[in-house]
């Protein structure tokens, strides 16, 4: 899922689903009035992104896949569902898509906002994977990098309307020797601003080598941590006790590992903590809640 929000146009929660680790991905949105029973319908398909250069079809020319969408921001009247997909030569790019309201219409933005940087030790090959807080009259989006070794780094930027980005920083984040210390599934879970500070949940992985080896599936090999940094600065200091969230390996839904998607939302005295797990038995994922 992208983001869940509460609408106050209607008074209900909305966030956008799509399909995981498929041939066919199409786009859907899924309203609550009261974060326990959803209602799902179709939203777009992937020929609506047709000639759209950071979306493009596969190698045969086929449209499968829509944009996946991480964030969604409500400023101005508007809503901005930041998104990202692949051009012809399978790098990722990071753009958005702009609606009066999440039921739609949508104006797909042509252009990419964050590119692959080629001369980048950290994003030479993608960016991805948006979160976007407001910040001192300025928007922050953090997001990930990867580059042509397969590395990936979480990296900020900065913008004063949603729509230019300019990068400040790659590579926020230090790993240490334990629970994020391989080079691999690293994304901003979550961002907050909270007592002057910038807080930011990111996923890690241990460096378990070989990934065919048998401790492969431990449904710690993903998991969330917590980190913090002064306002205007981005140099994050990782907190105690991390990692804070993780699999559970005696639930079927969860324990393989957990993914990327992470929101805590706190609705009539209550914390709801989303996410998405997937386990040992099948290939699918299921958003789960706490």
């Amino acid at each position: 899922f992208s983001k869940i929000i509460l609408d106050k146009k209607d008074s209900l929660f909305k966030t956008h689903l799509f399909e995981c680790d498929t041939d066919i991905v199409h786009l859907y949105l899924a309203t609550s009035k009261n974060l326990n029973n959803w209602t799902i319908k179709h939203l777009l398909k992937p020929d609506d992104f047709k000639n759209i250069p950071w979306n493009v079809p596969d190698k045969n020319h086929k449209m499968k896949v829509t944009p996946l969408i991480s964030d969604i921001v409500y400023h101005n009247e508007k809503y901005y569902s930041f998104a990202y997909g692949d051009d012809a030569k399978e790098k990722t790019y990071i753009s958005v898509l702009i609606s009066d309201s999440l039921e739609g219409n949508y104006t797909i933005h042509p252009l990419p906002l964050i590119s692959p940087n080629p001369k980048s030790d950290f994003s030479n090959h993608d960016v991805y994977f948006p979160k976007i807080v407001y910040s001192d009259s300025l928007w922050l989006m953090y997001y990930t990098s990867k580059n042509e070794q397969n590395e990936e780094f979480i990296c900020v930027a900065r913008s004063a309307n949603l729509m230019d980005w300019t990068v400040l920083k790659e590579n926020i984040l230090t790993r240490n020797q334990g629970w994020n210390a391989g080079m691999k599934n690293l994304l901003c879970a979550q961002v907050k601003i909270m007592n002057n500070q910038i807080h930011l949940w990111a996923t890690g992985t241990k460096n378990v080598g070989n990934y065919k080896k048998p401790n492969k599936g431990n449904p710690m090999d993903v998991c969330i941590g917590k980190f913090h940094a002064p306002l205007n600065s981005n140099n994050f200091i990782e907190e105690a006790g991390n990692p804070i969230f993780g699999g559970n390996p005696t639930f079927n839904f969860e324990n393989d590992h957990i993914g990327g998607t992470f929101q805590e939302i706190t609705h009539k005295n209550y914390t709801y903590t989303f996410y998405h797990g997937k386990g040992r038995s099948g290939k699918e994922y299921t958003i789960l809640v706490k």
